[in-house]
Parts: C-alpha cells; structure tokens; sequence
C-alpha cells in the first residue's frame, strides 16, 4: 500500500528497516519495498512486539491512490516495515501481498507450490496454507529466527546465507555482502561445505526451480542478471550506439520530460518523490527484435504490455522513443514507475526487445542491452 509523501517522515526514530535474519533496525536508509507484519507499535510510536499474526506480506510503496501515516497511532494500524529488495524480504520470510502485488504474489504462490508439493498439509494452496508453513520455517518456539544448513554450492540464486554474523546473498555464483544500502563487492563463491541459510527452506525450494526474487541494483548492475555488457552484445554498435542517443520522451510534449542515457535527471527524480518509488524503466513493444512491424501489430503489443504492467500492479505512463537522426520512426513506450531491473529485463525479453532503459532511485538512465 502506498504510503505517500509521508514515506520519509522520522527515518532516525522509526525501528522499521528489516534485515535478512528479519530483525527490525532505526537506521536512515530507504527501501525498494514496504511490508507488514500486523501492528508492532504502541501509542509513542515503539514497536513492541516483533510480528502479530501469520500474515507477513511485502507490498508496493505506492498503490493507487493510497496514502498512509508511517506508523500511525489514530487510530493505531499496521506497522509499516521497508525492505532493501525482494531477496531481504524473502529472507525475512515475507512472501508477496495478494492484493498490490498480485501479479507477483501469483508467479510466487505458483512456483511455491509446485517446490513444496510433498510438504503441504492440503492439495490447494492457499495464502494461510503457505503462511502456516512459512511460520514455522521464520521463528521457532521462542520467537528465534530459524536458520537451517545447506551446502553452498548447491544454493539457488536469491538465498541469504550467514557467514561469520553477517548475511550475503547468494547470486551468479558468487557471494555478496548485504547492508541496509546495498551490497558490498562480491566474493567467489568456492566453499562446497555446510552453511547457515536464513532464506526459509520451502523459498529457496521455489527458488531452485526458477523462481527469481529481485535483489538490489549494486548486484544487478554487475552481473550478466542485469543484461549483456556492450563488447559483449550481439547487438552491432551502430545499433547500441543509437540507442543511447535515442530521446525517450516520458509524457506529453506540453507537460512531459525526455530522459537521456547516462544523464541525471532531476524530473525523473522528483517523479519518483512524488510516487514514492526507487526505479522505474522504459519499455517498448514495438518493432521486436528491431525489425520493423506493421503499425497495426505494434499496437496491439503495446497494448498487451499495458495490460502485462498493470497486472503486476505497476503504474505506466505514455512514452515515445526517438532517434534524432534514423532511419526508423519514433516507438511508442512506457515508462513504468517502480519496477526492478530484474523484472524490467524480463518484460524486455517476452516483447522481443534488444534492450530497456532502467534508472535506480539517482535517476540516471541506463541502457541495459538484453542480447
């Protein structure tokens, strides 16, 4: 749910930042995503309880038209908790919310399922059926966070793993520290021992049979996860080098902006101030695979995007991508408000595209080739 312009309200005073083993921190750094476990404050605002209820959800920082007071005490209501990315989340043993996240809590809920077929106590699978589970795979009897032991090597990507008290996440085979503001530079990941995993075990099951959970951009954007570098690419360089000079007009002409590769744009930033949001990308469905497409079928994709968008519970606006000198027409596109990298590059890849343009909560546009 979203929590409106009042998102950055007390970020010293609040104990609300989450970490991996799923303790609750006061520390200034923002987060990519919001949750709850029930209400967890009294009356001055002091959490006082660390969950209440089976029901522990990540959610979107913005919904609609939604606006909360973090923390509010009039009357009291859920304790609004922050996340670095979906990974930290996880591996606190939140699953995604059925209602803002929809379309994700489906993909979850379906690999899930499929993971941890034997280990269900019915044949459907039902949001309480898999936060009975997930409860007993959190916190044991005296409210200690479970961890478990696993070989290394044969962890997916997206588990969280304790090495020497502190947590790293697992990911393109190697090991990369977390903190409240991101993920220190990565190690190899060679140890084929027994280690501490905090991620539940039924998650990482899911994770092992494909399900990916987003991790934060200082991962993505060193990783082959994040696309395919440009010595790299298939892609000719005339080609990457058109993209990046593209104008990727977000908006009307009137009242819009145009977002530049590699150039800060302080209209973006405040969109994402305004929205509450940390990232956002720009996609087409036009032209897949750059070959030109009748305008009749181009429409019809950007539709299906649209639709593709908001069934994940994402805003988009209207965009046009054009190139000052080129041999091909402007695309239209979307700029679509809160999404991950990971998520981004996946739109990409099913609309047939060679790259997207992503931008992290600097809101500097990149251009992240996906071949």
């Amino acid at each position: 749910m979203g929590v409106g312009n009042l998102w950055m309200e007390g970020l010293m005073s609040f104990q609300n930042r989450v970490d991996p083993w799923g303790c609750l921190h006061a520390v200034s750094e923002r987060g990519s995503l919001l949750g709850n476990r029930g209400i967890l404050h009294n009356e001055r605002r002091e959490i006082i309880r660390q969950w209440k209820g089976r029901s522990w959800v990540t959610c979107r920082t913005s919904f609609g038209d939604r606006h909360r007071e973090v923390f509010s005490v009039n009357p009291l209501s859920y304790s609004e908790l922050f996340f670095l990315d979906e990974a930290t989340a996880f591996s606190a043993g939140h699953r995604p919310c059925a209602e803002c996240r929809r379309y994700r809590y489906r993909e979850f809920i379906g690999a899930w399922a499929i993971a941890n077929r034997e280990r269900m106590g019915s044949s459907k699978t039902s949001a309480s059926e898999v936060d009975r589970i997930l409860h007993s795979e959190r916190v044991d009897s005296g409210g200690r966070k479970v961890a478990w032991e696993a070989r290394m090597d044969q962890l997916p990507n997206g588990t969280m793993v304790a090495l020497d008290g502190r947590a790293y996440l697992v990911w393109a085979r190697a090991l990369w520290p977390w903190t409240f503001s991101g993920y220190g530079p990565k190690g190899e990941l060679t140890s084929s021992g027994c280690v501490q995993v905090l991620t539940p075990a039924s998650v990482v099951r899911a994770f092992a049979i494909g399900f990916e959970p987003g991790v934060h951009i200082t991962v993505d954007s060193d990783t082959t996860t994040a696309g395919v570098s440009a010595d790299r690419s298939a892609l000719p360089h005339w080609l990457v080098e058109a993209y990046r000079a593209t104008d990727y007009r977000v908006g009307g002409v009137a009242s819009g902006f145009v977002l530049h590769i590699d150039e800060p744009s302080e209209p973006l930033r405040s969109m994402f101030k305004s929205r509450v949001v940390t990232s956002a990308a720009y996609v087409s469905a036009f032209n897949p695979h750059g070959e030109s497409t009748a305008e009749s079928v181009n429409l019809a994709a950007h539709q299906r995007l649209l639709a593709r968008v908001r069934a994940m519970g994402l805003e988009a606006i209207e965009g046009e991508g054009a190139a000052p000198s080129g041999p091909w027409p402007p695309e239209r596109s979307f700029l679509v408000l809160g999404i991950t990298l990971s998520d981004a590059l996946r739109l990409g890849f099913e609309f047939g595209q060679n790259a997207v343009v992503w931008a992290g909560d600097a809101g500097v546009p990149r251009l992240i080739l996906a071949k």
